[in-house]
Formats: structure tokens, C-alpha cells, sequence
């Protein structure tokens, strides 16, 4: 078994829903008010995610990048990646946010997050006009 130590000289760890590009965020957030811990509630429809190769055969998957921090594939992995996965080499592939989340674009993910509105104590209506603008660009794109 390897040990991973941090602060690793390659860079601190990646946070969840962060990009690794940038480190900004390339998830719609809401902030649940009990905890103080943002909740994710979908990628952005512009994300991708990259698969990248480590060890002798394994793959790495969930890379979220912004398409404009992504780099090409085939090159070394960002280095917070390999902070985390020393192992960790190329990018292989990336997966859109579309094709790696389709079930949080569906429709019936709608009354989900009306309920998780509920649950955090916010109004719906903004949450669920963000969720389906992102949608329809989402499909919008594709048919491009």
C-alpha cells in the first residue's frame, strides 16, 4: 500500500466540485444554512471530465475540468491529479457533462431537487429556472 502525504510537492488536494484546471467551481452549489456546507447539486453544463491513466492498467475517472482548462488529450495529467495519484500519467478521454451526469439532467431529477430545496430551507423556483436553463443549453449544444 502507498502512503500519500500532503502538502505533496505537487500541489495541495483537489476539492470536491472544484476544477483542477483552476480550481474554481464547475458545479451549481446551494449552501445548506445547518451545516454551512455547500451542497452540489449538478456539473455545468459546459464541464468535462477527463479520464486519465495511472498504474500499470487503471483509469482515473471524474477529472472535472472547464472545457477551456482542459487540456489536450494524451497530455500529463494536471499536477493536483498526480498530488493525489502519483501513479497518475495521461489524459485518455474526457467525458462531457452531459454524457457523464445524464440522470441529474433528466426531468425527473426536477422534483429531487424540489425536495432538497425544501430540505434546505430555500425557495425552489430560482434553483429549478438555473437547473432548466442549464438543461436546455446542455441539449442545445449537443445538437450542435
Amino acid at each position: 500500500m502507498q502512503l500519500i502525504q500532503f502538502p505533496s510537492p505537487l500541489g495541495p488536494p483537489a476539492v470536491p466540485g472544484k476544477c483542477f484546471g483552476c480550481a474554481s467551481s464547475v458545479w451549481r452549489r446551494l449552501d445548506n444554512l445547518r451545516t454551512r456546507i455547500p451542497e452540489l447539486l449538478w456539473p455545468d453544463h459546459r464541464a468535462v471530465f477527463g479520464v486519465v491513466a495511472w498504474g500499470e492498467d487503471g483509469i482515473a475517472t471524474g477529472i472535472a475540468l472547464h472545457a477551456e482548462c482542459a487540456p489536450p488529450v494524451g497530455s500529463v495529467a494536471p499536477a493536483v491529479v498526480r498530488a493525489q495519484v502519483p501513479t497518475a500519467t495521461t489524459i485518455v478521454r474526457y467525458e462531457t457533462a452531459g454524457d457523464r451526469y445524464a440522470a441529474w439532467f433528466a426531468s425527473e431529477r426536477e422534483g429531487f431537487l424540489r425536495l432538497l430545496a425544501q430540505e434546505l430551507g430555500v425557495d425552489p423556483s430560482g434553483l429549478i429556472e438555473n437547473w432548466k436553463r442549464d438543461r436546455e443549453q446542455l441539449v442545445a449544444a449537443v445538437r450542435v
